[in-house]
């Protein structure tokens, strides 16, 4: 059960872990940035699970003092808030990253406009099985942190 589900939040779509943890990634993988604590990886995590709350979707809005009931009182909104700038301006704003969803989607997209496939229900039960594997491969740790978004599309394929 995802972490958001425990505290009462509403997540906007299916998009928003893997495109916070593609924040996070992005961020952690920048020059000067050295090896952090636990604990702060875990501020980056939540600071850009927060970023992509307000980039997915509108209507939702997460409070800092949300996140820092979420994270059990472990940082101040204060450091949320300030976290939340670091990640921004670090990544130059470009916060809205391909997913390996949208990668996917991109490529079956190209096949089907190439050769059309004889069964309409193949082509919608493989378009469902490769995203149903971008999906689980979210649970796994080195698939999520480790892999970029394209290399998952294409092994999901």
């Amino acid at each position: 059960m995802p972490i958001y589900s425990y505290t009462g939040m509403s997540v906007p779509t299916h998009m928003t872990s893997p495109k916070a943890m593609a924040l996070a990634d992005k961020y952690m993988s920048m020059k000067g940035l050295y090896s952090y604590m636990k604990a702060h990886y875990q501020l980056i995590v939540v600071t850009c699970l927060n970023i992509a709350i307000k980039v997915d979707s509108r209507t939702i809005v997460v409070t800092s003092q949300e996140l820092s009931d979420l994270c059990c009182g472990e940082y101040t909104c204060e450091e949320i808030e300030s976290e939340e700038m670091c990640v921004l301006h670090a990544l130059a704003w470009y916060v809205n990253p391909p997913t390996a969803s949208q990668i996917a989607n991109h490529i079956l997209a190209s096949v089907e406009n190439l050769q059309r496939p004889p069964n309409e229900w193949d082509w919608a039960v493989l378009v469902d099985r490769v995203h149903r594997l971008i999906k689980a491969s979210v649970l796994d740790l080195g698939l999520s942190t480790q892999m970029r978004p394209s290399t998952l599309a294409l092994a999901s394929i």
